[in-house]
């Protein structure tokens, strides 16, 4: 990724370098989840508008973000631009660490609000020796679904023993 010296140097200004190991705080503008996003300009004109940690991760390497790829954070921190604190990686692989280091809200069984089953529900499945299409027509969802339940695969509703 090319930047001219005059837009590297604004966006380096919107940022303190601490030590290699440290966070390095956005003091640009946010979003409201914490991420800082940077205005390129090109003559005084806005031409678009980047995500600082993204594009900290693009310089740092001297080369553009393959599609479908993010920019994830070691650190935790969304206002960390330091490229050391930052990797490629994909959707799953975000997702993965969310989970791993315990920032997911993540609801399950029927806290959830688009679950159809209840804990009741599932006691009675894994019970009934029914064939599983009666089984999910009975309560509307798959077949395989109901494999799953009764199998308690992908450790689906382990809440319920």
């Amino acid at each position: 990724m090319y930047l001219s010296i005059d837009v590297l140097s604004r966006f380096e200004s919107k940022f303190e370098k601490c030590g290699d190991d440290e966070c390095w705080e956005w003091l640009g503008s946010k979003n409201q989840r914490g991420y800082g996003f940077f205005n390129m300009r090109i003559g005084g004109v806005s031409t678009n508008t980047y995500s600082a940690h993204r594009l900290s991760w693009a310089i740092a390497n001297n080369q553009d973000i393959p599609p479908k790829k993010m920019i994830c954070h070691h650190c935790d921190n969304p206002s960390c631009v330091n490229p050391r604190h930052l990797y490629i990686g994909t959707g799953f692989d975000n997702n993965t660490d969310t989970v791993k280091r315990g920032r997911a809200k993540r609801k399950v069984g029927e806290d959830c609000s688009w679950a159809k089953l209840t804990k009741q529900d599932i006691s009675t499945i894994r019970e009934s020796t029914e064939r599983q299409y009666v089984l999910a027509a009975r309560y509307g969802v798959s077949q395989p679904h109901i494999s799953r339940i009764k199998s308690m695969d992908r450790n689906m509703w382990t809440c319920v023993i």
